[in-house]
């Protein structure tokens, strides 16, 4: 297990999860293309330090009393872009949901449709308890009008 101390690219995400009222995750994204918290790590200041502060920044309080875990082992590059992705979650329930925190799906919506999503889909197993299982995604492309059907 690594722990998280720096930041290995020029942009951070941190993918927070919290449970609705139904236990479907929602997550705060401030972003379009690409959910999460978005920030630039200053390499001086300890990492946890900086997603206390994000995270504070969100909801717009102090987050002392919270209950927040962040995956200390998982830290996945996002494909073509100097950002990290990282995960975490609210361990107590609490009503903090914003109108603008959504599911993965209407997040994955919004997304292109490359492999940027990966970094997401892995948290979001590792947040939903199945990364221990084997499971693989693959590409699907629809075949192109020349090679029929």
């Amino acid at each position: 297990m690594r722990f998280l101390t720096s930041c290995p690219a020029g942009n951070a995400i941190l993918f927070l999860a919290l449970p609705d009222s139904k236990g479907v995750f929602r997550f705060p994204s401030v972003h379009s293309r690409y959910p999460g918290l978005h920030f630039q790590p200053d390499h001086r200041r300890p990492l946890c330090d900086q997603f206390i502060r994000v995270v504070s920044d969100e909801l717009g309080e102090p987050v002392s009393g919270m209950q927040i875990e962040i995956f200390q082992d998982f830290c996945e590059m996002l494909p073509g872009h100097d950002s990290c992705v990282y995960a975490g979650r609210f361990l107590q329930p609490r009503h903090l949901i914003r109108p603008h925190w959504l599911p993965l799906p209407l997040l994955l919506k919004q997304m292109p449709s490359d492999r940027s999503r990966l970094p997401f889909l892995k948290a979001w197993q590792l947040l939903s308890g199945v990364h221990k299982e084997d499971l693989r995604a693959i590409e699907y492309r629809p075949p192109s009008p020349a090679e029929g059907s």
